[in-house]
């Protein structure tokens, strides 16, 4: 379980705006944020290490913790521990927000042995047993969707 999860509001700025750092925490106790710079990150033991070099910051210091539910994307692995076996009928619901419209398929959801799901910007497409089935709705970056497999 991660105690502690956080995100900015965008990935960069100009000097004089601001970035606002979201942190759901579930410590019960106060944590540390500083701003630090990058000079090497491979912890692999034939590599130099992690170094990192601390970078003055005027929100650097100590802050009380709060639990804030997010739900945090990208991507998630699940390993069972068998192959995992879907209900006879089932739905499966996926919410997702493309921001990586570039042309190629994008796989936002696939089980082993089962289906695989993807976004393009023409559409969703559904592939399973060597069949494919395309909904050719355009799609937009940045916008919420919800897409809904269901099987029987």
């Amino acid at each position: 379980m991660v105690p502690l999860i956080g995100y900015v509001d965008r990935l960069s700025a100009r000097p004089g705006e601001r970035i606002a750092a979201k942190v759901s925490s579930q410590l019960n106790q106060p944590y540390r944020a500083d701003l630090v710079r990058i000079i090497h990150a491979d912890p692999n033991p034939a590599a130099p290490g992690i170094k990192l070099e601390e970078v003055p910051a005027g929100f650097a210091g100590t802050y009380g913790s709060r639990f804030q539910p997010i739900h945090s994307g990208s991507c998630g692995v699940v390993t069972p521990a068998n192959l995992l076996a879907l209900p006879d009928p089932c739905t499966i619901v996926l919410r997702m927000q493309p921001w990586l419209l570039d042309g190629r398929p994008q796989t936002v959801l696939a089980i082993n042995g089962g289906p695989i799901l993807s976004v393009a910007p023409e559409g969703a497409s559904l592939e399973l047993g060597g069949n494919r089935v395309l909904v050719a709705a355009p799609m937009l970056k940045r916008c919420w969707y919800e897409l809904r497999v269901v099987a029987e």
